[in-house]
């Protein structure tokens, strides 16, 4: 029994890792701008070689080997396979759905309904990779429970999932560099020595430079790979998922201002900064509700959403206040992000002590 047992387990992981050879193929060709890429969006783009689809290739793979190589006991192979399997399908899925209901008024208006399918003409958002993760462990614990498998937890999965969905936010950030997205600030050469690869990237007219653009994407980069290393630095993290997310959503408010591409946007606030801000607010609100400190609740939550306006407030100032440096706008705005992250840290840090009834 217990060799037929392992017999099925090998087949089984064999033929997860074809599936996931097919996948990463698919994105090849599926994948290619984080941004629109191909308009109208009701007439779908020929499907051709994309070198942005090939780094979110690459992200998968590299992340399926590094969830591998850092399987813990509790969790068997063919159960990380099949979360990576379900997974990137339904990041894609979300990625796209959400940035479509972003600019619902592009598609969901008459026709153009159809071109939410057409995922090669390009525009995703990076929250559907945490949205599919979550969906994807929701699917393995029910496979595992029809099949009377032994499963960890939704915790213990997606905080062991953490490494490889970092590593895939790494590839596809520097995938961006070959769209022409992820780029903010623009300077003329000669106005700043700190124009250089990889923190800018030049544009070219007529074969020399004609200006330099922030790389944003870099800098997204950089931070998946502080993150990446945080989480071998702090192996026994018990929220380590929810750490990821956290540092995330305080990051892309930053990230999302500084960005000068054709972002979706309500009002004058982009669309990824509010997920982002929505995301803490409900981080914060999470534990508290749990343990019914309603009161202690609508403290945390009061400062997050302070906190949280005056990043708003700081975005709408860098268009219309012009005696403000946008260096001292961004500096506030950073430590307000920094508070809000460190408030929900702490919030979950101490989720699991004894309640004292205080």
């Amino acid at each position: 029994m217990k060799k037929s047992g392992k017999a099925g387990s090998v087949f089984r992981a064999a033929v997860l890792i074809i599936f996931l050879a097919a996948e990463a193929a698919a994105l090849c060709f599926l994948l290619s701008s984080p941004g629109i890429s191909h308009y109208p969006p009701d007439e779908p783009a020929v499907l051709s070689f994309s070198r942005y689809g090939a780094a979110c290739a690459g992200g998968l793979i590299a992340g399926a080997i590094l969830l591998l190589l850092l399987k813990r006991k509790e969790i068997s192979t063919p159960l990380l396979l099949s979360f990576q399997v379900f997974c990137m399908p339904l990041s894609l899925l979300c990625a796209r759905l959400l940035y479509c209901l972003a600019r619902a008024g592009e598609y969901f208006s008459g026709s153009s309904a159809v071109g939410v399918l057409y995922v090669q003409n390009g525009g995703y958002m990076m929250w559907g990779v945490f949205a599919g993760a979550l969906l994807s462990s929701l699917i393995c614990a029910k496979i595992s429970e029809k099949q009377g498998d032994a499963f960890p937890g939704l915790k213990a999965l997606l905080n062991a999932a953490v490494p490889s969905l970092l590593i895939f936010i790494l590839f596809e950030r520097a995938g961006e560099y070959f769209t022409g997205y992820g780029r903010g600030l623009k300077l003329k050469p000669g106005e700043s020595g700190l124009c250089f690869l990889p923190l800018f990237s030049p544009v070219l007219k007529s074969g020399k430079v004609f200006r330099w653009e922030l790389s944003v994407w870099f800098l997204e980069g950089a931070c998946a790979l502080i993150l990446l290393i945080a989480y071998f630095l702090r192996k026994k993290d018990r929220h380590a998922f929810i750490s990821a997310l956290t540092l995330y959503s305080a990051g892309q408010i930053i990230f999302e201002s500084l960005l000068s591409s054709d972002c979706p946007k309500w009002g004058f606030v982009k669309v990824n900064m509010v997920l982002g801000g929505a995301v803490l607010l409900l981080l914060t609100a999470l534990p508290l509700l749990r343990k019914k400190k309603r009161r202690a609740c609508l403290l945390r939550c009061g400062v997050c959403l302070v906190l949280l306006a005056v990043c708003g407030t700081g975005e709408w100032a860098l268009d219309k206040v012009d005696f403000i440096p946008n260096a001292v706008i961004y500096g506030i705005m950073a430590l307000c992000c920094a508070l809000c992250a460190g408030n929900v840290l702490s919030i979950w840090n101490r989720a699991e002590e004894p309640d004292t009834g205080r």
